[in-house]
């Protein structure tokens, strides 16, 4: 496998091409090697047991998990990049959906001094993108799912279990409409060419999709923009979400909480207030 060309399609950096061919070089060892084919076949049995034969493993290797959890995946990719060249993906669209796991490494890098896949929750998370679930194109990443709601848009009834388009959001840029949109016209020409979806039906579960958005901000807001696009069909009280991506830095004291843009404003005055805040669902063609 070409591991250069992987590396350079998602723009992982020098520190994490370093800790993968450090560890790469060992690839003869018979027990290192041996280890390594066994997180192959545990990985099949579920991110529980995968995340807690890495934990042993690391811990033996003398090696951060985030680090072992980096080379493994990377390891994986050649099969993942097969799936692409079966399919007739163009692979850049794998580079591009991976770029998230770099950005990722150096938050972690940034975070806990390690550069590699955080664990638990994107170690998790990001085994959709080595199983070819999820597919970066344009602004958004899309996955094939199936509808949890019974819901209608625009004369399309859509039922508990239909096939639809799971729209994840990646941080890192704006929202501004016309680069969004583009991104839904580039989902749906992929999903109609290579799963046959003739009208992908698409979902979004975020923070960005809650009703108050579109009373607090300005008119002209490009969160409130991209939320209006979508049939608002399910609220749930729960700040987790919210206050991970929008006050990402660790304060006690809601008071202290920045109010450098128009969201955190109006968040942050809802907290105070003690209204809610949380995620909503919804759903657009």
């Amino acid at each position: 496998m070409d591991f250069e060309k992987l590396f350079d399609g998602m723009e992982l950096s020098s520190d994490g091409r370093k800790s993968f061919y450090e560890l790469y070089a060992r690839r003869n060892e018979p027990e290192f090697s041996a280890s390594v084919a066994e997180a192959f076949e545990v990985y099949e049995k579920g991110d529980v047991e995968f995340g807690e034969y890495i934990a042993a493993f690391a811990t033996k290797q003398n090696v951060p998990a985030a680090v072992l959890t980096l080379y493994i995946y990377m390891l994986m990719c050649e099969k993942s990049i097969s799936f692409y060249n079966e399919k007739g993906i163009d692979v850049n669209i794998f580079y591009a959906t991976m770029r998230d796991v770099t950005e990722q490494c150096e938050c972690n890098l940034k975070n806990d001094g390690v550069y590699g896949i955080p664990q638990v929750i994107y170690r998790r998370w990001f085994r959709r993108y080595i199983g070819c679930e999820i597919f970066r194109l344009g602004r958004f990443n899309f996955q094939v799912s199936e509808s949890i709601y019974d819901t209608e848009i625009e004369g399309i009834v859509v039922k508990k279990g239909d096939p639809c388009i799971s729209v994840h959001i990646p941080g890192g840029s704006g929202l501004a409409e016309d680069v969004c949109e583009e991104s839904y016209a580039l989902a749906r020409e992929f999903f109609k060419k290579y799963f046959g979806m003739e009208t992908p039906i698409f979902f979004c579960c975020s923070w960005l999709i809650q009703p108050w958005l579109a009373e607090d901000l300005p008119g002209d807001s490009s969160i409130v923009k991209f939320q209006s696009k979508y049939k608002i069909i399910d609220f749930v009280d729960d700040p987790g979400d919210m206050l991970r991506w929008v006050f990402p830095e660790t304060c006690e004291n809601p008071e202290d909480y920045p109010e450098d843009t128009s969201v955190r404003r109006a968040a942050k005055a809802r907290i105070i207030r003690g209204d809610i805040i949380g995620y909503g669902s919804g759903v657009r063609v």
